[in-house]
């Protein structure tokens, strides 16, 4: 009989290194598992050898992907099934791999637009390991709501921009203590500026450079004061070339939440010709 005696520690201690090991990457998968599944954006993480996405259910329900196309060996059928519902392929297709494959250190914030209309948040940053890029991961946010609101909100500041420059009377901003804020084309005319700049910049003290009676401007912002607004306030005001007219002003305050004043804004029209009318009409 032989007997033979191997000295197994060292390999023991390679099997209980190696369970500890992988213990630890599945501790390690796990956490990372359920941050990804914790977040409100659709995560996608593809290495470099493009086999091996991680990704949460959010990305899937994004893009209204089938789990099969995340299997190995899918990364072509993949990446033309995210490119497929993109307004523009092409352009999609050509940004992917600019990111993965010819500029592997650029970090990218750009939207996506669908066909169906929805429009996506991408954010794309490197993949580092021991200073080494591994792969990207990529971040997507629906800000098809937002930036439809965006949509409606530039539009209807363009409609009231049309207003204000279009307008036929003139239109204004004015801070208590007497200096213009906006005033639009029509009201600078009317002063005999050539611009609405011009006016802005060249009157300093409203109470004292544009009205002929000074007193007029108090009695206005008192009335304005008691009544939070006036209405057909009439008054003798300076043009530029020291001329005289007639303006009838309708003004409110504006305020912030705390009550405290911002600005006065209001209107302005011309009714020399009409003063002038009344006066004749008088003085006969």
């Amino acid at each position: 009989m032989v007997l033979i005696i191997r000295d197994v520690t060292q390999e023991h201690q390679a099997l209980v290194e190696h369970q500890r090991t992988e213990q630890e990457r599945e501790k390690y998968v796990s956490l990372l598992q359920a941050t990804l599944e914790s977040t409100a954006d659709g995560i996608l993480v593809v290495t470099r050898d493009r086999n091996t996405p991680i990704y949460n259910r959010k990305f899937l329900q994004m893009w209204r992907m089938p789990e099969s196309l995340m299997l190995p060996g899918s990364a072509d059928e993949r990446l033309q099934f995210l490119s497929e519902q993109t307004q523009n392929s092409e352009q999609f297709l050509s940004r992917v791999w600019q990111l993965f494959r010819d500029r592997p250190d650029e970090v990218a914030l750009e939207l996506l637009e669908f066909k169906d209309g929805r429009i996506f948040e991408r954010y794309s940053q490197p993949l580092r390991s021991n200073g080494q890029i591994i792969g990207r991961a990529w971040s997507f946010r629906d800000v098809t709501d937002y930036r439809r609101t965006e949509a409606a909100l530039k539009q209807a500041e363009e409609r009231y921009r049309s207003i204000f420059e279009n307008a036929v009377v003139g239109i204004y901003q004015s801070t208590p203590d007497g200096h213009y804020l906006s005033v639009n084309p029509t009201l600078a005319r009317m002063h005999g500026y050539s611009s609405p700049t011009e006016m802005i910049t060249t009157l300093t003290d409203i109470g004292q450079e544009l009205y002929v009676n000074p007193d007029r401007r108090i009695e206005f912002q008192l009335a304005l004061h008691k009544n939070y607004a006036v209405t057909d306030f009439e008054a003798q005001v300076y043009r530029k070339d020291g001329s005289i007219i007639w303006v009838s002003e309708n003004a409110r305050i504006v305020r912030d939440d705390a009550g405290g004043i911002l600005y006065y804004e209001g209107t302005s029209i011309d009714i020399t010709d009409r003063k002038q009318t009344e006066q004749g009409i008088t003085r006969k």
